[in-house]
């Protein structure tokens, strides 16, 4: 992996400030954070009910919410952009663990017990969707783009994601990754995946080397705005700091769990022993 000549990296040197100063004076168009309330995970889960269904990915569900068993661990992250007040975009960062591992462990699981077997530490990028015919491809790569960047920033070795063989190129040619797992049937979606991967400590190796780790997080912030997005702060100060950031809080109760899975029983029937006990750890009152 050469990271030099990745177009994901080219961020302009310099905006012009006379332009940043209209930006922030005009209305944003768009907003990327990380879903901080329940409304903004359930209308996450809707759009990915929504775009999955649209795919044909999906069947119907009477609360059109779409979620696994990885969006009730504590440690997953939801991000979201919005406008207008409404989801348009979402992505979920989904952090390796021995209770629940990974949701491509279904594929996968070889593949990733060679990368555990070195104790290299793993997350995934996962659930992702975007209303394209409102935001248009700009926007969902944009958001992409920085759900990525935040991951170079957290306490891990390795990013993987699971995609539509269709998607190999997009992510080969705007971020770093390269094949990790072989071309496979997922019944789950009704269609073939492949397995990408990145090797987090060359591109930190890459920042390093050319200092960019100092400056990015400015560069980051200043192009976003030229565009007329706005990052959340806790986005933001993850990829502006040298130092990963501490996991954000549950959104998530007892109660919510309860209602979500009563609604999914197939989400509830899938639930391995080591998972149920580990969700029961992580929310006083869950029973499962």
């Amino acid at each position: 992996m050469n990271p030099t000549k990745k177009r994901w990296l080219r961020f302009p040197a310099e905006v012009d400030q006379d332009f940043l100063n209209a930006v922030i004076q005009d209305n944003i168009d768009y907003t990327f954070k990380i879903a901080s309330s329940q409304q903004e995970l359930f209308q996450a889960f809707h759009l990915l009910y929504k775009e999955y269904r649209k795919a044909g990915y999906v069947t119907d569900k009477p609360r059109q919410i779409l979620f696994n068993q990885y969006h009730l661990l504590p440690e997953t992250t939801v991000f979201i952009a919005k406008k207008d007040g409404e989801v348009l975009s979402t992505a979920s960062i989904v952090y390796d663990s021995t209770e629940a591992g990974l949701p491509m462990d279904c594929l996968y699981r070889h593949e990733l017990d060679a990368l555990r077997k070195r104790n290299r530490r793993i997350l995934e990028i996962s659930s992702l969707a975007s209303e394209k015919s409102l935001t248009g491809i700009h926007v969902a790569t944009n958001f992409t783009r920085l759900v990525f960047l935040y991951s170079i920033f957290q306490k891990v070795n390795d990013i993987c994601i699971m995609v539509n063989p269709r998607h190999v190129e997009y992510y080969a040619r705007y971020f770093p990754f390269t094949v990790f797992g072989e071309e496979k049937f997922y019944p789950k979606v009704n269609a073939p995946a492949v397995a990408l991967r990145v090797d987090v400590d060359e591109v930190r190796a890459f920042f390093e080397r050319t200092r960019m780790i100092y400056t990015l997080g400015h560069q980051v912030f200043r192009y976003y705005l030229s565009v007329k997005i706005a990052i959340n702060y806790n986005i933001f100060e993850s990829i502006a700091s040298t130092c990963p950031p501490c996991m954000p809080s549950t959104l998530l109760d007892a109660a919510s769990i309860h209602r979500m899975l009563s609604d999914e029983p197939e989400v509830l029937q899938g639930l391995p022993k080591r998972v149920r006990r580990h969700l029961m750890d992580c929310y006083p009152g869950l029973m499962l």
